[in-house]
């Protein structure tokens, strides 16, 4: 059996945002639409670059969406018709996960304007890019790996659930990882997103559907995180270990995203429609289920050498459970809560919710496609777990 490994063509370093402009020149696109978060663009100056950028060099473009928030599909439906009458030959997306999210559902659309969201739920159902536009990423948070995967997740107005859009069609052309963009990222939300990234890079790296290019990749990329993430979040901003920090978190998780883009997410992905019915951020989700996750799946030599990798010694099990401490420490120097029920979630609402939590996870590819089959009853356990802040593995 044999499997592929695709991602975005990519440009990094600092500075190289004003590399948009040699990309475009070369592909010869005129009509840029612009997606992002507006206020934190203009905030830090990004925008003002941009507009620069575009402005010097004659290039036609329109912000289309400001997204503040995890995109629903109201906020696509917002767009369409400016979309369709600026007719762009390039979609630009700047910002956090949820930006790069939204403007994917939005070329998705351009694209296939007649298309029901019914249809686009289906996974891996596009048919091939008209190439009306093409779309480029530039991350502004180290977290979803958006910028590379293939997939475009989407929250429900009235369900308040999570929908995705799952094709190879939408991942970006081209990604552009410029370190300054995330210097200015306030520490909460690096911890948030840097432990997404982690939950990325531990559940591709023992994922069902993995190849060896996945797992090394995978492998690396949790090192990292764990290695740099709490001098991220933690260290003075501006001095040299901060920015070396920032770089090395970043880089990493856009390998995160290349990883799941290759395989699969996993328990602590299945379980996270915590998030939206109960408007909390994705990667603080992560972050408190991981332990639990890591543990209900029991022994994993990948775990192991993970756990190698990172300084530790010992058989398998031994291993396994020092990596699981290895997060709980680092959740504790982020200052990520052990439990939900730390969180201003009420458990009688929470304990309502299980049950509908437990079928939305099982309905889940990533759980599907994690290393061991988790029965009902442990899912469930699991919820019960993570919102007490019981520890199985001691």
């Amino acid at each position: 059996m044999f499997s592929t490994f695709g991602n975005s063509s990519y440009v990094v370093g600092r500075g190289s945002l004003k590399h948009i402009i040699s990309i475009i020149k070369n592909i010869k696109k005129k009509r840029v639409a612009l997606i992002a978060d507006y206020k934190i663009l203009d905030k830090y100056g990004t925008l003002e670059i941009i507009k620069e950028l575009f402005d010097s060099n004659g290039i036609e473009w329109r912000l289309i969406a400001d997204i503040p928030e995890e995109p629903k599909v109201s906020h696509i439906e917002q767009t369409r018709s400016t979309v369709e009458n600026f007719k762009p030959d390039l979609f630009l997306a700047v910002g956090g996960g949820s930006v790069l999210d939204a403007a994917k559902a939005m070329w998705v659309f351009y694209e296939y304007p007649e298309m029901k969201y019914s249809e686009a739920y289906k996974p891996f159902t596009l048919l091939p890019k008209s190439k009306k536009a093409t779309f480029m990423a530039i991350p502004t948070t180290s977290g979803t790996g958006s910028e590379t995967t293939c997939v475009s997740v989407l929250i429900d107005d009235s369900s308040k659930t999570k929908r995705l859009i799952m094709s190879r069609e939408i991942i970006p052309d081209y990604a552009i990882l410029d370190f300054d963009l995330v210097d200015t990222m306030p520490p909460k939300v690096a911890a948030y997103s840097g432990m997404d990234a982690l939950a990325h890079a531990l559940e591709a790296a023992v994922c069902k559907i993995s190849n060896p290019l996945v797992v090394s990749t995978a492998k690396m990329a949790a090192v990292e995180i764990i290695k740099w993430l709490p001098i991220s979040v933690n260290e003075e901003l501006g001095t040299e270990n901060f920015r070396k920090a920032r770089e090395a978190v970043h880089s990493a998780a856009s390998l995160s995203g290349m990883a799941i883009n290759n395989s699969s997410p996993g328990l602590s992905h299945a379980m996270d429609q915590i998030g939206p019915l109960f408007n909390i951020p994705h990667g603080l989700v992560c972050g408190i289920l991981l332990p639990y996750t890591i543990y209900s799946l029991g022994l994993n030599s990948t775990y192991a050498e993970i756990a190698k990798l990172l300084g530790n010694s010992g058989d398998e099990e031994e291993l396994t459970h020092s990596l699981i401490l290895k997060i709980i420490n680092l959740k504790k120097q982020l200052g990520i809560p052990k439990s939900f029920g730390e969180l201003p979630i009420n458990k009688k609402d929470y304990t309502r919710k299980i049950n509908e939590m437990t079928d939305l996870a099982e309905e889940s590819g990533a759980f599907m496609f994690a290393p061991r089959n988790v029965e009902r009853l442990g899912i469930k356990d699991l919820f019960d777990m993570a919102y007490e802040g019981t520890e199985p593995w001691e």
